[in-house]
């Protein structure tokens, strides 16, 4: 009985810590991204699209910069 209280409390623990945050609370966030044929170029778009940054809390600000820099 014990295994299934402390799996609850960490399924209570990470439902809780999954509730999107308002608008006002967007911690900003730059991440440099490399463009085509890198394989990380596509997920930004996705990103964005998708909101999932501001879902989570973050306002992800991509920037592109090339390998060499």
């Amino acid at each position: 009985m014990k295994p299934f209280g402390i799996g609850l409390c960490l399924l209570l623990s990470a439902a809780m810590m999954a509730t999107p945050a308002s608008a006002q609370d967007l911690q900003k966030l730059s991440i440099v991204i490399f463009g085509q044929p890198s394989l990380g170029a596509f997920l930004p778009p996705i990103i964005k699209a998708q909101k999932l940054d501001e879902k989570n809390g973050l306002s992800i600000t991509f920037e592109e910069r090339t390998p060499d820099a």
